[in-house]
């Protein structure tokens, strides 16, 4: 009786073997989600440009101007804070851990925005402990392909530069940098061409693609108008007018009976 003969295994086959049991469904799949950043990089935000400008109100200047209990408040403030300056080479390593420890409890991660030059904001939510240097291949994963060579800074204004290569930066985490629990970075790309305020930014175009609008903040309700009548400056003046006289009436009534 003759048995078939066994395939030997080469490369080939193997290959074969494994795409017949995935399907080249699976592995469509997974060369897409290795190329769309979208899917990559989820959960990330998206805003577009705000496009409603608010009035500003006008402040009262009374309101500016701080109560005794704010001002009491603050002069305390500023003494513990001179307190904890003059006693600070005083702690130990083992308070400083633990109170480093706390803030990393109270902010386990760290929202940042990302803003353009056309105000486009790109955001993500990062892990506390991570360095920029994940902010930086974020945004960079982000990019279209044209614009991945190109060198971009993140900073905060005036002039703070959060650049991978300066040491004091590098090394730090985004609690250290003070980054927690959320902070807005501003984006600059070394070539000024991509820095167009009239255009969308070098983005890839499924990040481009779930692109939303800012919410809007509801308008406070306006205060309903008072149905009661209010007394005119006519009115006012004849009650006035009617009260001298009658005070007159009196004054002469009283020097008649003297």
């Amino acid at each position: 009786m003759d048995f078939p003969k066994e395939i030997p295994a080469t490369p080939e086959n193997t290959s074969a073997m494994n795409q017949s049991r995935t399907g080249p469904s699976d592995v469509a799949i997974d060369a897409n989600q290795a190329t769309d950043p979208a899917m990559t990089h989820a959960p990330f935000k998206l805003w577009n440009p705000p496009t409603e400008s608010r009035p500003t109100v006008v402040p009262d200047l009374e309101d500016l101007e701080p109560t005794a209990a704010e001002i009491v408040a603050a002069y305390q403030a500023q003494a513990r804070k001179s307190e904890n300056l003059r006693n600070a080479p005083l702690l130990t390593q083992e308070i400083r851990d633990r109170q480093q420890r706390e803030k990393y409890k109270k902010w386990p991660n760290c929202v940042i925005r990302v803003k353009f030059h056309n105000q486009m904001q790109l955001e993500k939510s990062f892990p506390s402990t991570n360095r920029i240097k994940s902010v930086y291949a974020f945004v960079r994963d982000c990019l279209s392909e044209e614009a991945k060579p190109i060198k971009f800074i993140l900073y905060q204004p005036p002039a703070r530069e959060l650049k991978v290569s300066d040491a004091t930066v590098r090394d730090k985490t985004l609690l250290d940098l003070q980054l927690a629990p959320s902070s807005v970075l501003l984006l600059r790309f070394l070539s000024d061409e991509l820095n167009g305020r009239e255009k969308n930014p070098p983005l890839h175009p499924t990040i481009l693609a779930t692109a939303k609008d800012f919410p809007i903040v509801a308008d406070l309700p306006q205060s309903q108008p008072d149905d009661r009548p209010e007394l005119t400056k006519s009115t006012t003046a004849g009650m006035n007018n009617k009260e001298t006289e009658n005070k007159l009436a009196r004054l002469l009534k009283l020097q008649s009976r003297k």
